[in-house]
């Protein structure tokens, strides 16, 4: 994979929309508590329903957690990916896996040929491939590398502990219970309340663009999200919410925009809240006020989902590992949950970057969180980071 060229400087008051994703973006997490929830849910689902023997969390299995990572289901591998796709590591279960076994199973180039041509569309088709692979790119199923791979080291049949650990996975983010006690009942535990100073700087960036909160997250849970973390008042923050986006595809198709009560189809105007819509309906909203082409800009934290695969839309990649990795200044709270020193750096391995930190410097900016921007005046024109220049 070729990194595309980009600025090297960037500043938000070029653009006429902003928009911005709700979890791990205006609204974080204590990740600490929150994988920690995620691995006993999952360990207990699969101990309890499927006679596994996952043990208690420790140390090492927190240090094994991690995402960026692609699961070849019928091998029970786990492939850490350089840029170009090789693979820089690699696990069977929760095993290392030496230079040289890599080499045995997917050649001398280290290259496994079906994931190499999922990489090559941009991970546009790897949902077809579930059967195949699955990667974990989001820190909703981070806390599942460690469970999946101490599921395979249990000796079962590889095609049948992946169906076992993706039905616990599925339970998990089926149970309303579940979901209801973890977002919306115990919120101080879990729901970072966002910074003033964030909220402040988006009525700032208000004088200078029209903003919005655009989730895929359902409209019913959503705005309880974001009560918890950006206050009850959370609509007053931007122009427009859309709940229900269905990202990526919300970046490059032209889906109509819904009422969030009737689902009616609706014509887009700012001032209100919808569910689904795209960035064509926003952009064809804007040159009708602007009469000319719009410039438009996303920040969100998921690769597949925010700024993988938007070609029209400029995107700020929010990683929180920047900083847990000490790449940005300041401390991270769950640093110990999200750097790993099993896996290594989630952005390169050898001076290189490896195939996420590829689609994070491929993004027009990246940052570890909004604060990092509020820090500054809206108009300021920020530089690359160093560090990731040198990369």
């Amino acid at each position: 994979m070729v990194a595309r060229r980009v600025d090297s400087v960037f500043n938000l008051a070029k653009y006429d929309f902003v928009g911005f994703d709700l979890d791990n973006t205006l609204v974080t997490y204590n990740l600490r508590n929150l994988f920690t929830n995620h691995f006993e849910y999952l360990a207990g689902f699969l101990n309890a329903k499927k006679q596994y023997e996952i043990p208690a969390l420790s140390p090492s299995i927190v240090d094994f957690m991690s995402r960026g990572l692609v699961i070849d289901i019928n091998r029970g591998n786990l492939l850490k990916l350089n840029c170009e796709g090789g693979i820089i590591r690699a696990s069977h279960g929760s095993r290392l896996l030496s230079s040289n076994e890599i080499q045995q199973v997917y050649g001398t180039e280290k290259k496994w040929s079906k994931l190499s041509e999922v990489i090559a569309n941009r991970f546009s088709d790897w949902k077809s491939r579930s059967g195949e692979m699955y990667s974990f790119m989001d820190f909703t199923d981070a806390a599942a590398t460690a469970v999946y791979a101490l599921a395979v080291d249990s000796g079962r049949p590889t095609g049948q502990v992946w169906s076992d650990v993706y039905e616990a996975i599925a339970s998990m983010y089926d149970d309303s219970e579940w979901e209801n006690a973890i977002l919306v009942g115990n919120p101080d535990r879990y729901v970072n309340k966002t910074p003033e100073k964030v909220k402040k700087w988006l009525l700032e960036l208000r004088k200078h663009s029209k903003i919005g909160l655009v989730t895929s997250n359902f409209a019913c849970l959503a705005p309880k999200i974001a009560r918890n973390g950006l206050g009850d008042d959370f609509q007053s923050l931007f122009d427009v919410v859309v709940y229900e986006a269905k990202k990526p595809r919300f970046f490059y198709e032209n889906v109509p925009f819904r009422d969030v009560e009737t689902q009616e189809e609706v014509e887009f105007n700012f001032g209100q809240s919808f569910a689904g819509g795209s960035m064509d309906g926003i952009r064809e909203n804007l040159r009708k006020i602007l009469k000319r082409e719009p410039n438009c800009l996303y920040l969100g934290d998921s690769p597949f989902h925010d700024y993988m695969t938007s070609s029209s839309t400029d995107t700020v990649a929010i990683a929180e590992e920047l900083k847990a990795e000490k790449l940005f200044p300041g401390s991270h709270p769950s640093a110990d949950f999200i750097r790993s020193s099993f896996w290594g750096s989630y952005f390169y391995e050898d001076d290189r970057p490896t195939l996420f930190g590829e689609f994070v410097l491929n993004a027009k900016f990246c940052v570890p969180d909004l604060e990092f921007l509020a820090d500054k005046p809206v108009d300021f024109d920020f530089s690359r980071p160093k560090l990731l220049k040198s990369i």
